[in-house]
């Protein structure tokens, strides 16, 4: 209550005294400020001074605040809650129909190729009719290309007619009446799923518009209401991908038990296979040993298999990627680098020849994985099961019954080319992959793309100072904008122009200058069309790309390091901190990264995680809803070099070097668990997506390039 100024009575026989008191008498009725004038009229009534009716006002106000604001809180967060529920019920369930919609996909397109062959034996028996009807010259020759040999056959034909190659479909008739049956009871279990999920979306509907007044009901309620619904079969389960692994000439049974599918595979893998015996008890070991691994919440240690001197480190040695995409184990797992091989020729041609496709299921414990051979170069290992809020939601039951147990969904990571793409030494700087097929890259002052499947150069841009920092921003398949900043703190900008001799060839469009001479970054925000730059004035601007001059800035206090952008936000890292600016609303932060002076090398995001990589260590943000960005992971690699992610998985690909050892590692910042994909670092790292296929380039310090090809993909599991 320092310096409070009373106001004085505009009464004027009250001579201007201050109003320092207040009427507050409940049988009063003009409750009013006083001056000691005043308070002749109001002799009767419970005066007090001003201060101290502040005073009581404020206190019974804070009081209020102190024991409502923490139940507001409280209840908001469950709206959050809710909310983040419906976002990933609403992922899931896209997943599955999308997977469930591709094996449709698939199994026509076979069912078509059969349809083909039966085809092809109609136009047979038709010729044969109609020269039957008809004994004429012409359909004597139409007959007789259908004949394939005039010489005597084994079955004493003095000719052979063509055969029809292929597969065909037994019990056609008993199919369809039981396509129909499965039909029928798809759509009822989709309808009852459908209206018991509107039936209680609504109800919580008003829940929430209410505040949560009601009281839901208890738990044996819901059960003996849901209960019968809930034992229906899963809709989703009635779907599967037929198996793939035929012979010629054999009849392909395509039956609606994938239990028996699974097991004829399994015969003809026994009798292809002579060296499955030989592998039974390495099996038996493998198993027995894992399960005492998870019992135990032990690391599991894969040189404790009986093999150990399998691993050699040699120029034909097997990668060795572990379970970096475990399942929810209660401890984090770590793996060691060097393991043994003891996945059998037998699980390795299984897999190779096979595709099976269901939707991913969590998996209850640690599973073995597998190394392949280095001629392969192809590593399946269990993927991400993120834990989902769904466990607790009606969508539990209607999509989790059937599945369990048929398959497993693994990470394939196979080399695809490694070539020389920069010359004289030089190390690559920047990389960019253009296409499925074309990786660019920069060392100097050079620019060259380089076709991966032939490793033939394409094209060569050369600019007259060394190039800092490279984008692309497609428009299509055949065109873009490529855009090179350089030490001059220019901007180069190249069109992109395709024939049909070369697909990717570029000419100069513009070239200016929008920052000091230094290291200047640049990104591209395809969402907006915008280009981003930063340099050493430490601004940022937006760059429209149609006019390429700046719409908005944003200046920093320090010199950047890394530049990120995603569609809202711009984030820069420095030494020892992280500067996120919002270009939308113009809010800014600073995060404080290191104590000590360790500078930020790489920013990545993915919906609300970020993922910064410093010079020694990673740091895993999550963004909440009032835009705060919360710590929850952190992991020390030693020396950095560089560092990127694989969006759809809590995969980071990692260069460093640790005591000494340089290294390419893929590690799971959910389960703490990280494997090395290559013994050599890398000093710059692209990743790119093309049709659910993660296409990774490295470039290392001499100019050398590796292209890695990552894909998710559902096998058996042993049985």
């Amino acid at each position: 209550m320092q310096n409070f100024h009373y106001q004085s009575c505009n009464i004027a026989e009250h001579e201007e005294e201050f109003l320092n008191m207040v009427c507050i008498d409940e049988k009063c009725n003009k409750h009013q400020l006083l001056c000691v004038y005043c308070m002749e009229e109001h002799q009767s009534c419970i005066k007090h001074p001003v201060k101290k009716f502040l005073r009581d006002f404020k206190s019974q106000l804070h009081s209020q605040n102190a024991e409502l604001s923490p139940k507001i809180d409280d209840l908001i967060a469950f709206y959050d809650q809710i909310k983040i529920t419906m976002e990933q019920a609403q992922k899931q369930l896209n997943e599955m129909f999308e997977k469930s919609k591709q094996t449709i996909l698939d199994t026509k397109k076979m069912i078509g190729q059969f349809s083909q062959q039966e085809t092809a034996k109609s136009v047979q028996m038709q010729k044969l009719k109609e020269f039957e009807s008809t004994s004429n010259q012409e359909n004597f020759f139409q007959l007789l290309t259908e004949i394939e040999s005039f010489k005597p056959n084994p079955d004493r034909f003095s000719f052979s007619i063509k055969k029809i190659q292929g597969h065909q479909i037994d019990l056609i008739q008993e199919r369809i009446a039981n396509g129909k049956i499965h039909s029928q009871q798809y759509q009822t279990a989709i309808t009852n799923f459908v209206e018991s999920f509107v039936n209680q979306h609504e109800a919580l509907k008003k829940n929430l518009q209410n505040y949560f007044l009601n009281a839901p009901k208890r738990p044996f309620e819901q059960e003996s209401n849901e209960g019968k619904q809930s034992k229906q079969s899963n809709p989703l389960s009635l779907i599967q991908q037929p198996s793939l692994d035929v012979q010629d000439k054999s009849i392909i049974a395509i039956d609606d038990d994938l239990e028996e599918i699974e097991k004829n595979n399994r015969n003809n893998e026994n009798s292809n296979n002579k060296i499955k015996k030989q592998n039974n008890n390495n099996n038996n070991t493998i198993t027995n040993n894992n399960q005492n691994n998870v019992q135990n919440n032990t690391p599991l240690n894969l040189n404790n298999l009986g093999h150990q001197n399998n691993y050699q480190k040699t120029q034909d040695s097997q990668i060795s990627i572990t379970d970096i995409l475990d399942s929810n184990s209660s401890k984090k797992q770590t793996i060691q680098d060097n393991k043994s091989n003891y996945t059998s020729n037998l699980k390795q041609q299984s897999y190779n020849n096979k595709t099976k496709q269901a939707p991913p299921q969590p998996l209850s414990q640690t599973t073995p994985y597998q190394k392949q051979p280095a001629s392969n170069g192809s590593i399946p290992i269990p993927p991400k099961q993120a834990p989902l809020p769904l466990q607790q939601s009606p969508l539990k039951d209607a999509f989790q019954e059937d599945n369990q147990g048929e398959v497993e969904t693994v990470l394939n990571v196979s080399q695809d080319h490694n070539f020389q793409l920069v010359q004289n030494g030089k190390e690559i700087t920047k990389l960019l992959i253009l296409s499925k097929t074309v990786v660019a890259g920069c060392g100097g002052n050079l620019f060259q793309g380089f076709d991966i499947s032939t490793c033939q150069k394409l094209f060569t841009l050369n600019v007259d100072s060394d190039i800092t920092d490279v984008a692309y921003l497609e428009t299509d398949d055949c065109n873009g904008t490529l855009y090179l900043a350089t030490k001059k703190g220019k901007i180069e900008t190249f069109i992109r122009e395709s024939n049909s001799e070369n697909p990717f060839t570029f000419r100069s469009n513009s070239s200016q200058i929008v920052d000091k001479y230094g290291n200047l970054l640049i990104q591209i925000n395809q969402q907006e069309k915008q280009l981003v730059t930063l340099g050493e004035e430490k601004i940022i601007r937006i760059l429209p790309v149609k006019t390429l001059r700046e719409s908005k800035r944003c200046e920093i206090q320090e010199v950047g390091t890394a530049l990120h952008v995603d569609s809202k936000y711009v984030y820069v890292g420095g030494n020892k901190f992280l500067f996120i600016w919002d270009s939308a609303t113009q809010a800014k932060k600073k995060i404080q990264m290191s104590d000590i002076n360790l500078k930020v090398i790489s920013i990545q995001t993915y919906e609300n995680k970020l993922v910064v990589g410093l010079q020694d260590k990673i740091k895993i943000f999550e963004r909440k809803t009032n835009d705060d960005y919360q710590l929850i992971h952190e992991q020390a690699f030693g020396d950095i070099s560089s560092m990127h992610i694989l969006k759809q998985w809590p995969i980071v690909l990692i260069s460093c070097t640790q005591q000494l050892q340089q290294k390419i590692c893929l590690y799971n910042y959910e389960q703490d668990s990280s494997e090395k994909l290559h013994d050599q670092k890398a000093t710059s790292c692209v990743v790119r997506e093309f049709d659910k296929v993660y296409h990774v380039a490295f470039g290392q310090e001499k100019g050398q390039c590796i292209i890695y090809k990552i894909e998710q993909t559902q096998q058996q599991q042993s049985q």
